[in-house]
């Protein structure tokens, strides 16, 4: 927060400046795919499509990675929250293993993708914690890091973190990540560009026309 203003501020966005922008299309354009949205989600989708060969245009009402991307945690975990005793009491175990499976292999994907552009964005190997300061809350993390860790996660239960403050106790997973992901997308972007991509920035989508597929 700024101590003058009292404005939020995004640390992503003031350590990585946004760059020229893309402007919207002067006229209409046709690609293979259109992706709406230019955060992690969009930006990422549309590298793999263009790394399949196929034309694609991504379409983004603001600037890159300037929405929730830009105000992330900046944090690549399997962790999140309580999911993996939910999955194991409201599905089975095998539905846990492949969620986290799932997250695991996003993760490890992003790190190659990291390491075949070379992009520099503080990529650092780090645990990743849920934790409680309420006691009342401890019985539940130890079933979440039971249940992680039989999903097949290096997960425990610790009742230290390192954080500046106390806490009742928390999940620990190692082998997780955290980066800026301004930096990173920054990067994907600029090789989308060099694969032939389309980006426009300030383009809003205010409609689809939904037709009958080709072929």
């Amino acid at each position: 927060m700024d101590k003058h203003t009292g404005e939020h501020r995004s640390y992503w966005i003031e350590t990585a400046p946004l760059g020229p922008l893309h402007p919207a299309p002067a006229a209409d354009v046709t690609v293979d795919v259109a992706v709406i949205g230019a955060g992690i989600a969009g930006l990422s989708t549309a590298w793999e499509v263009a790394r399949s060969g196929r034309s694609v245009a991504v379409l983004e009402a603001d600037r890159i990675a300037a929405g929730v991307t830009g105000h992330t945690t900046a944090k690549l975990t399997a962790l999140h929250t309580l999911v993996y005793d939910k999955l194991r009491r409201t599905r089975d175990i095998e539905a846990a293993k492949l969620y986290a499976r799932s997250q695991t292999e996003a993760i490890q994907h992003a790190a190659e993708i990291v390491e075949e552009l070379g992009i520099a964005c503080d990529w650092e190997d780090t645990a990743a914690f849920t934790y409680a300061q309420d006691p009342a809350a401890v019985g539940e993390l130890r079933a979440e890091a039971e249940a992680a860790r039989a999903a097949g996660l290096p997960a425990e239960f610790v009742s230290e973190t390192g954080l500046p403050f106390p806490v009742a106790g928390a999940v620990r997973v190692s082998g997780q990540a955290q980066f800026h992901p301004r930096k990173y997308l920054l990067a994907l972007a600029d090789d989308l560009i060099r694969r032939g991509a389309l980006i426009f920035e300030h383009t809003r989508v205010t409609g689809l026309k939904e037709e009958r597929p080709a072929g």
